[in-house]
């Protein structure tokens, strides 16, 4: 415990974030495929992060993204 005290907490906390499968937490994924669904070609997604957002777009959408 003392670890994530003194130290960077998003370091140390990171390896868990897509762990959190609350609904809370996948309520804007429609909204991004909804979004995506208006437009055409790649998707580029900056600040991707773990992927959460873009895996899940890929999948319903079936296009090409570019995640920075």
């Amino acid at each position: 415990m003392e670890n994530y005290i003194n130290g960077n907490l998003y370091h140390n906390t990171a390896s868990y974030y897509d762990y959190d499968n609350r609904e809370i937490i996948k309520d804007d994924l429609d909204f991004y495929v909804e979004y995506a669904n208006k437009t055409k070609g790649k998707i580029l997604e900056l600040a991707s992060g773990t992927g959460r957002v873009s895996l899940y777009l890929a999948e319903k959408t079936g296009r090409k993204l570019e995640c920075v």
